[in-house]
């Protein structure tokens, strides 16, 4: 993944794409401008709302190593969507789920 701009990137379009690497879903890295009602994807999350899946931005098992309440979140997103989980998410979810008892209550 480019780390740096590249020249052909606008300044804002490199600080939204750099925005978006930080989310934990590919849905929730979809963002949009009112002014010209321009739907910004950098992450594939319109391909996984039309699949209805919650798919993470990074590898599932680094992503839930590092944050394991990314699990519930996820499993709420799918919930209330309907959506289910990549087969890559889906493992991690069942495989660290005991993870999140070590959460603050």
């Amino acid at each position: 993944m480019p780390t740096s701009k590249s020249p052909h990137c606008s300044k804002n379009d490199y600080l939204r794409w750099k925005n978006c690497q930080g989310r934990d879903f590919t849905i929730n890295g979809l963002m949009f401008n009112p002014y010209s009602e321009k739907i910004y994807d950098y992450l594939g999350g319109i391909e996984d709302i039309k699949k209805a899946k919650v798919r993470t931005v990074i590898p599932a098992a680094t992503s839930f190593h590092e944050d394991c309440a990314r699990i519930l979140r996820a499993i709420r997103i799918a919930a209330r969507l309907g959506f289910s989980f990549p087969k890559e998410t889906a493992y991690y979810v069942r495989n660290l789920a005991c993870s999140v008892a070590r959460l603050d209550k």
